[in-house]
């Protein structure tokens, strides 16, 4: 048996021998030109070294800026919130026409300006809430403030409560409201942060004036905007709540929320927990 397999092995070595050459003679024919590839990318590589090194210094400039850029809107952010101005989807982009002298002015400016724009995407988001939304543009838009701003808020608390719990009450079980909800999430990795939703958490780490208690958030408070829980339990301390910069910063904050809860913080979301 061994002599018999000997055969069959001697005579395959017999058989290839030929192209085995035949192998031989084309790598040793293209060897030089193997050796002065190897050597041209030798070449291209320490020439291009210097190169190399300044796109490195490059983007870490870059990356550095972003980083920069991120933190100040970071701050930006958290002090739109703490003054009731909350972004959307089209805030970071827009620059007004003329000097500003003021956020309230800029944002009631923006929201003007954007105005068809932000109603559509809210729709989108919500088009179950739709007839209800359709009732809170006409209000807002005939200057009806002190109808528009009660209906945004109870809505709000909606919206957010089909996504994680509800924005000013806590879920029954979990004892947690939205802000702890949604926090807890991107620390556990369930929703994941990226470039912009870094930012976008700030109002939610943010003492707001329009979830405080309503003794809290009378006199000077109420410049930073109106207060959910003074306004929807007939405090008489907050009765003059209907005016045009309320309203604006009503609506801001229900389509920040329709913005983050509905759209940014689901492109990333690995389950969601959902509340009627």
């Amino acid at each position: 048996m061994s002599k018999e397999f000997n055969k069959i092995v001697k005579n395959m070595n017999a058989a290839m021998a030929p192209y085995v050459d035949a192998m031989n003679r084309v790598a040793e024919k293209y060897r030089p030109i193997a050796e002065a590839f190897s050597t041209e990318i030798d070449r291209a590589q320490k020439a291009l070294a210097p190169v190399a090194q300044e796109i490195q210094k490059s983007i870490e400039q870059v990356v550095a800026q972003a980083q920069k850029w991120q933190e100040e809107r970071k701050v930006e952010v958290s002090l739109m919130a703490e003054n009731g101005w909350f972004p959307n989807w089209f805030t970071f982009f827009y620059r007004p026409d003329k000097e500003v002298e003021s956020l309230d002015e800029l944002m009631v400016l923006h929201i003007d300006e954007c105005w068809n724009e932000i109603k559509e995407k809210m729709i989108e988001f919500c088009p179950n809430r739709a007839h209800v939304f359709e009732v809170i543009f006409k209000l807002h838009e005939e200057g009806n403030y002190i109808a528009s701003i009660p209906l945004i808020f109870s809505q709000a608390d909606g919206v957010c409560g089909e996504e994680f719990t509800y924005f000013f009450s806590a879920d029954p079980n979990t004892k947690k409201k939205a802000s702890d909800t949604i926090l807890e999430k991107f620390e556990d990795g369930e929703v994941k942060l990226n470039f912009f939703t870094q930012f976008l958490l700030e109002p939610f780490k943010t003492k707001l004036q329009l979830s405080n208690g309503s003794s809290k958030s009378s006199k000077k408070f109420k410049s930073k905007g109106p207060n959910r829980h003074g306004i929807l339990h007939g405090s008489r301390k907050h009765l003059d709540f209907g005016t045009k910069l309320n309203g604006y910063k009503a609506i801001s904050f229900l389509a920040f929320l329709i913005y983050t809860t509905k759209d940014e913080f689901k492109k990333d979301i690995t389950k969601s927990s959902s509340k009627d």
